[in-house]
């Protein structure tokens, strides 16, 4: 049901980015990612990406880059991060992380859901990611301001 992302088309890739963000680009700590260049994983239900999770390691931890489902409460996300975890430590990742944004309340709870803890708050990072990336707007889910980071994480056993 998961596989790698490496093995979808790579403009419906392209679509679903530019559908879910705006844009291929994902700014986050004051960085930016091309997210058609990270690994990733997906879900396929009748030939539509109904999942896409991706991801980067580096220095013996697993970011979360970017995790969408198109339909809710099905455990999509789940089976994707499930799937990540594995491959996390089978590549000796003592941790995986993510940023979340203070609007996003429906994947700070996910995260949570499954098992990750908050360990980081950054105050007013929206404004460095606006430099790199302008197409992040101002308000969020339910009319929140977007303004700060939240980070994320599950420690893995090394």
């Amino acid at each position: 049901m998961v596989q790698p992302l490496s093995e979808l088309p790579k403009e419906q890739v392209t679509a679903f980015f530019k559908q879910k963000w705006g844009s291929s680009l994902m700014a986050s700590k004051g960085r930016v990612h091309h997210l058609e260049q990270l690994p990733g994983l997906a879900v396929v239900s009748e030939e539509q990406i109904t999942g896409l999770l991706t991801y980067q390691i580096a220095g013996g931890e697993c970011e979360i880059v970017t995790v969408n489902s198109t339909v809710r409460g099905q455990g999509t996300a789940a089976l994707m991060l499930d799937e990540l975890q594995h491959i996390a430590a089978a590549k000796g990742c003592t941790r995986m992380w993510c940023i979340v944004t203070n609007d996003n309340i429906h994947a700070i709870r996910f995260f949570q859901k499954n098992g990750m803890t908050l360990c980081s708050f950054y105050r007013n990072a929206l404004e460095d990611n606006r430099r790199l990336k302008p197409q992040i707007p101002m308000t969020g889910q339910d009319g929140i301001p977007i303004e700060h980071e939240l980070e994320l994480e599950k420690r893995l056993q090394g």
